[in-house]
């Protein structure tokens, strides 16, 4: 092994060399190994197929691209009246809202499993849609809160009147409940 090989050698302008077309061809320095040279062009075409997901947010941002801290983080919240069809809905985004549906759910006292009906009125269901710390779904009905966050199931009494403040807010959207 000579010292020119043992030393690396970069690929740059100078060791390309334009051919017909949109083509470039890899002139190789005496004494660089073949294998070498085919690594040097495998990591160049990785760097430059990952150069575009590296770009800045902010230029993401410009480009219309929407990027995570775009993404709005809200509360849906299905008022379950309908059998067979889409439930009547609004958005919690607010933060002074999302705070208080926050306060409403802690401290509770727990409550045993009840049996909910399958049709008609079936109370709140709220949809957690990228707030952080908030359990994945919510259902409120008849003074009963249950939570469940990945596979946990919980059931509490709705010690905070969120049932109530629900109801007050399906009117101020014009939606009538139970």
């Amino acid at each position: 092994m000579n010292a020119d090989s043992a030393r690396p050698h970069s690929l740059n302008a100078r060791s390309l060399t334009r051919v017909s077309g949109s083509g470039f061809a890899v002139r190789r320095k005496p004494g660089t190994s073949l294998m070498r040279m085919t690594n040097k062009i495998l990591i160049a075409i990785c760097l430059l197929t990952l150069a575009p997901s590296a770009a800045p947010a902010s230029r993401m941002e410009d480009s219309g691209e929407r990027t995570d801290s775009m993404v709005e983080k809200k509360i849906r919240v299905l008022v379950l009246v309908n059998a067979g069809e889409p439930d009547p809905s609004w958005e919690i985004s607010d933060d002074g809202d999302l705070s208080y549906v926050r306060k409403s759910l802690n401290n509770l006292r727990s409550a045993r499993e009840p049996v909910w009906p399958s049709l008609g009125w079936r109370g709140f269901q709220l949809v957690n849609e990228g707030v952080s710390g908030f359990p994945d779904a919510v259902q409120v009905f008849k003074g009963v809160i249950r939570i469940r966050d990945g596979a946990k199931t919980s059931y509490f009494r709705d010690d905070h009147g969120l049932e109530k403040w629900l109801e007050q807010q399906a009117k101020k959207h014009g939606i009538s409940v139970g």
